[in-house]
């Protein structure tokens, strides 16, 4: 019998957690590649599962042990034909959507509505039947005459080890060797395969079944957990879930958002349930709470300081310092579970605070925050040092907040008193008083008051890129204007990225900023345009327009942006006027469209342009459906003949000039590849930024051009494996050493 409910349970976790990458990476492509695509899917399978814990919970306590499996089987079955009818309708799977068409209609206002209606048409009834699975099976379980039916618990973590394990297995194998016709075929067959699971769960139980067990009426109502409790268990699980949410936004902004990502972080989450519901925890709850004060120092460091290399110290610092978090939140919340005849009303609780925490950063707090950025985040971490701190005392003694009063003072001072032209200086003023936590790393109410007034200051604190004339976030990301009087500029700046500026000085005013500084790689592919008469100029993503300074008369310029907040910015003159004054009346011309570039460009004519710049990026770095084999192929068909297709391919964080190099070998187009480097403090003064440039052409005589001498190269050796919709190795393209 143990046997059977373990298997159940896990195969039906795994089938959980399977459809939610499996959704998010279907619906992404439509959305530009936003982080926010797969918070708000999050908060989708988390009300659902919320939703499939009450109806676990009210159907038990209404039909009983013995109606209550005939009606769960009977669902099942209808979702078994459901899915297999629209199997047929479909001739692929019934979660199929068609990525190479516009699914939403309208990318210029916020689209999470229209995002939360299809993922209910799309598996609102197969997620919700099996969303109930884990509270049902364990409570058939505590009803039977099995030795450990008193403590069913442990059923439970082997419904986070299936979950974790099939998010794991998604990226490096559903992923890599299956179409997503394919994924939601084998999900359709597994499904049938639970469905019997439970069949056979259910004779089990009536085999073995305790009739002394069952409840009365009145003994229920005796039994039902106190309102403290249940306030608590909320608590415990709305800031662990707040806390994954805003971990997933800030790493994807930093550095990139990838189902990859997603994976990892959700996948940490469900570890530090299987630890804490374990019979024997590999990490005592008494061991996380000694070693993760140790990681929050690092963590404050990092985030108060703004720090964005190298990359393998941001990446890890930050998933450690989570998973030690959620860890001591989860154990907290372990510690306060009820006996099993309380079992269903502690997961319907607890799925209750992680719906909460989610839905509080997905859909409150881009509304409540739309002029403050991605504050949930420094407000989850605050909540998780508090959870820290009540692990082992409380928030009285006056000692605790003088304490953290007097590290705010310091920090302070020393924003004050040191310059702020490196960010080496911003780890510096805040790791001085950071290390100063160290004496109090047992005392963790004082420990956790001094790092939350850090993080605090830290999120206060504007950082080295001026002041703030302009900041509003939408479900495309954070968006901000600020003027930076050392440079006499305007900055545009999306997540945690400086994508441009613009001098306020008149001479300099048109002076080609950022990646396009004159003399750099994007300088000599203009020069190419010129020279060969190049007259319909495509750019995927707008910015602030600077790449406008090589418009030249009788040219026509697309330009196309998926946030509607980034058009407006680029055309107020009051922020930025090189569109205003590149574009002027007689001259060249432009026009911006709305929506995801691979997208919208599929919808053009063949051979319309003679220049497309990839130039696109989310945060720090491209959207990755943008970068694949079958999105060169659209680009390439628009392309004219002799025309050049260009990869912005300038990243902190991954190395792509690889990847597009194997692109161009699978779509049999020449390859050219240069960078440039800031050389001088004039040069950073003025604007200039590191850049990478890929150029491809059908023809090698079209890139003869770009010349050696000038720093343009061929294909590196030892090609990757091609990127396609179906795989990207973004572990293998990560600059771990930068």
């Amino acid at each position: 019998m143990v046997f059977v409910y373990t298997f159940t349970i896990f195969l039906s976790a795994a089938l959980l957690f399977m459809l939610q990458p499996m959704i998010g990476t279907m619906i992404l492509p439509s959305l530009g590649g936003s982080p926010a695509v797969w918070n708000t899917c999050l908060v989708f399978f988390q009300t659902i599962l919320l939703s499939g814990y009450l109806y676990a919970h009210f159907s038990l306590k209404w039909l009983g042990h013995k109606l209550q499996p005939i009606l769960h089987i009977l669902l099942m079955a209808s979702t078994v034909i459901w899915l297999s009818l629209s199997w047929i309708e479909n001739r692929g799977t019934p979660f199929q959507i068609e990525t190479d068409k516009r699914v939403f209609t309208d990318t210029a206002s916020d689209p999470t509505m229209q995002l939360l209606v299809l993922l209910v048409t799309l598996v609102g009834l197969p997620f919700f039947v099996i969303s109930s699975s884990a509270p049902i099976l364990q409570s058939w379980f505590s009803k039977t005459k099995h030795t450990n039916a008193a403590n069913p618990f442990f059923l439970y973590a082997a419904s986070n080890l299936g979950s974790m394990l099939s998010l794991i297995a998604y990226p490096f194998l559903m992923k890599k060797y299956f179409t997503l016709t394919q994924q939601g075929q084998i999900w359709t067959l597994c499904f049938t395969i639970l469905m019997f699971g439970f069949v056979l769960c259910s004779i089990l139980m009536r085999k073995q079944f305790a009739p002394h067990l069952e409840l009365t009426s009145s003994e229920e109502k005796a039994a039902s957990p106190a309102l403290r409790d249940v306030l608590v268990w909320i608590g415990l699980a709305f800031v662990p879930s707040s806390l994954l949410t805003g971990e997933t936004t800030f790493l994807a902004m930093e550095v990139l958002s990838h189902p990859l990502l997603w994976v990892i972080t959700l996948a940490l989450y469900l570890l530090t349930f299987i630890v804490v519901f374990a019979d024997k925890p590999w990490i005592t709850h008494e061991n996380a709470l000694r070693w993760t004060p140790f990681s929050v120092i690092l963590l404050t460091i990092v985030v108060a300081g703004k720090t964005s290399e190298p990359t393998w110290l941001i990446v890890g610092v930050h998933l450690v310092t989570f998973f030690l978090l959620t860890l001591v939140a989860h154990g907290e919340l372990a510690k306060r579970r009820p006996s099993a005849r309380n079992l269903t009303s502690y997961y319907l609780w607890m799925s209750c605070g992680g719906v909460l925490g989610g839905a509080f950063n997905s859909l409150l707090s881009p509304v409540i925050f739309k002029q403050f950025g991605l504050v949930e985040y420094p407000i989850g971490l605050i909540g998780s040092f508090v959870i820290l701190g009540l692990a082992s005392g409380s928030f009285r003694k006056l000692i605790d907040w003088f304490y953290a009063s007097g590290l705010a003072a310091i920090t302070v001072v020393l924003l004050f008193l040191l310059p702020r032209g490196e960010a080496i200086v911003s780890n510096f003023i805040f790791g001085v008083p950071a290390l100063m936590l160290l004496p109090v790393a047992r005392n963790l109410p004082r420990f956790a008051l001094g790092a939350s007034a850090l993080i605090v200051i830290g999120a206060l604190d504007p950082g080295v890129n001026g002041t703030t004339l302009f900041l509003e976030r939408n479900f495309y990301g954070v968006l901000k204007v600020t003027f930076d009087p050392e440079r006499n500029a305007n900055l545009i700046i999306h997540g945690n990225t400086l994508h441009s500026l613009q001098s306020r000085e008149p001479s300099e005013a048109l002076i080609p900023t950022a990646y396009y500084y004159p003399d750099g790689p994007m300088s000599h592919v203009f020069r190419e345009a010129e020279a060969k008469g190049f007259k319909n100029i495509c750019v995927a993503g707008l910015g602030a327009g600077g790449i406008a300074c090589y418009a030249k008369p009788g040219q026509h310029w697309t330009f196309y942006e998926i946030d509607p907040t980034m058009q407006r910015v680029a055309e107020d003159p009051s922020y930025f006027t090189f569109l205003k004054e590149c574009f002027p009346e007689g001259g060249p011309t432009y026009e911006v469209q709305l929506g995801d570039a691979r997208l919208a460009m599929n919808a053009e004519p063949d051979a319309k342009f003679d220049l497309i710049v990839l130039n696109a990026f989310s945060s720090s770095s491209p959207p990755v459906h943008l970068l694949t084999d079958e999105a060169a192929a659209v680009y390439l068909s628009k392309l004219a003949v002799g025309g050049l297709l260009v990869y912005n391919a300038s990243n902190r964080h991954l190395e792509l000039e690889r990847a597009l190099a194997a692109i161009a070998n699978s779509q049999g187009v020449f390859f050219r590849n240069a960078k440039d480097f800031i050389k001088t403090t004039e040069e950073k003064r003025r604007g200039k930024m590191n850049c990478s440039f890929v150029v491809m052409a059908r023809e090698e005589s079209q890139l003869n051009a770009l010349r050696s001498e000038e720093g343009w190269n061929g294909p590196p050796e030892n090609l990757p494996k091609v990127w396609t919709d179906q795989y990207s190795d973004i572990l293998g393209s990560m600059k771990w050493e930068k």
